[in-house]
């Protein structure tokens, strides 16, 4: 296992070198590099190896950096494996970081995400966007990539657009509880700054309930059709304020 680990390790590492030799001339390989060096990051992630993920994930960046071909062979096959690494890397910022770019690079160009993987990526996207461990740079990519595919799907998006609504004001709603937790209690002349603070906060606590409960009835429709683990929109549900509604509903 060691000696293994560490074939894949070196392998991965003269691959980074050798695809970032500007000087030296590709071939039709470079896709192969691609798909081998993919599987390596997805195995590594599986078993929490990061440092060997890192520099698979840090080789393969550069395989589809410089080939159009591993690009297009990563949309075809490698989405899944994508998908999978970045659920199980959710503490390592580099890690999240190098795969939010590698999706931003394959699928804000002339090709995008159909509706079913943007579905499946909601769920990833949204968290890239508003997780308070996001990088500048992943929240960037993950912004670009889900400005995408709403322009991309249009109303058949909807979900995930009011997903990104229902998040983004939970998200806010904490940063002002935990604010307004931090300053204590407020003096007698701003009672009334304060009464309309709190009527402000539960109106938005409110909007962003009826915002779940719409992604949910919107979802559900397309979930009695089809199986917890082949549903897209799965993970996205598994979201705050979403999951509240989700399971009270179906329990998932």
């Amino acid at each position: 296992m060691a000696l293994e680990r560490s074939v894949k390790w070196h392998g991965s590492l003269v691959a980074r070198l050798l695809l970032e030799a500007r000087d030296l001339p590709l071939n039709d390989s470079v896709s192969d590099w691609s798909s081998s060096l993919l599987s390596t990051v997805y195995q590594a992630s599986k078993n929490y190896d990061i440092p060997l993920a890192w520099v698979a994930l840090s080789a393969f960046l550069v395989s589809i950096e410089r080939s159009p071909r591993a690009q297009e062979v990563v949309m075809d096959k490698g989405l899944q494996l994508i998908r999978d690494a970045a659920k199980r890397t959710t503490k390592h910022i580099e890690v999240q970081e190098t795969l939010a770019k590698v999706l931003d690079m394959i699928s804000t160009g002339d090709v995008r995400l159909s509706l079913e993987e943007s579905q499946k990526w909601s769920g990833i996207l949204l968290p890239w966007v508003f997780g308070k461990s996001s990088s500048d740079n992943t929240r960037y990519s993950a912004i670009k990539i889900l400005s995408c595919n709403l322009e991309e799907h249009g109303p058949s998006s909807i979900p995930i657009s009011q997903g990104w609504l229902a998040v983004a004001l939970n998200e806010i709603l904490g940063s002002i509880k935990t604010a307004s937790a931090k300053r204590g209690p407020q003096p007698k002349n701003d009672k009334v700054k304060t009464q309309i603070d709190q009527s402000n906060i539960l109106f938005a606590a409110q909007t962003a309930n009826q915002l779940a409960g719409a992604v949910v009835n919107l979802a559900g429709k397309q979930l009695v059709t089809t199986t917890d683990e082949t549903f897209p929109l799965l993970d996205l549900l598994f979201l705050e304020p979403t999951i509240k509604e989700s399971q009270e509903r179906y329990c998932i």
